[in-house]
């Protein structure tokens, strides 16, 4: 299949025209979130070499234009569990509307109305962290742009996982509810077509390798590709 290359404000028009519930495969590229030191105190603490300077790199597969309550509901009958179990809140984020008052694969900041993909992770494939920039150890270890890291040596400063408490359902079973910036998208394939999305930045050309391989290797979704646990719950 050919890779027709776009810019985000083409993926932005593209995205816009798809109307209804939308399966997808994307390629993302994202800063990896990492606590500034291991969090320890005394002779313990450690600063992280790491933060700022790694990238998650993984395919997932989504949903776009979904009904985030309607599917939290969907999971909740499946597990015979009354929908009152939703314990709805606030969000930072609202859902951008189409012109007929549909959902579309987009929200918005509500104070400062930035912009996002809304769409909803069926499956995440495995993440490769790679280095963005040169990276030097205590140890004097030097570590390259492009380069891959072992997830042990960054394992001490992830921050603690945020879980969908709120939604009621069993752990492992949750909606996964994602936004993601539009720069952090880095390959697109819906409709029978793959899109290779260019960014603004210039990646180091080891850090484009790695994200080249994995837009090579994204899924084309499809309902049929839907997790047999989820099926219903779309």
């Amino acid at each position: 299949m050919n890779n027709n290359t776009i810019n985000s404000n083409r993926m932005d028009l593209l995205l816009a025209a798809v109307k209804g519930a939308k399966f997808a495969g994307l390629t993302t590229a994202t800063e990896t979130k990492l606590n500034k030191t291991n969090g320890l105190k005394g002779d313990e603490r450690r600063s992280n070499p790491f933060h700022g300077k790694v990238l998650s790199i993984r395919n997932i597969s989504a949903l776009f234009n979904y009904d985030y309550d309607g599917n939290v509901a969907k999971a909740l009958s499946k597990q015979d569990k009354d929908a009152s179990e939703h314990k709805k809140g606030t969000s930072w984020m609202r859902n951008v509307l189409d012109e007929n008052g549909n959902l579309s694969p987009f929200c918005e900041h509500k104070t400062n109305e930035t912009k996002y993909l809304r769409l909803r992770t069926l499956h995440k494939g495995n993440t490769v962290y790679v280095a963005k920039d040169r990276i030097e150890l205590d140890d004097g270890t030097i570590i390259n742009a492009g380069d891959n890291i072992d997830f042990e040596s960054i394992r001490p400063f992830f921050p603690a996982k945020k879980a969908y408490s709120n939604q009621g359902l069993d752990k492992g079973t949750e909606i996964a509810a994602t936004t993601l910036k539009f720069e952090s998208v880095r390959g697109l394939r819906i409709n029978g077509e793959r899109y290779v999305i260019r960014q603004n930045e210039t990646d180091a050309a080891g850090v484009a390798a790695v994200i080249a391989g994995f837009v090579h290797d994204m899924p084309n979704v499809t309902a049929a590709d839907v997790p047999a646990d989820q099926t219903a719950t779309v």
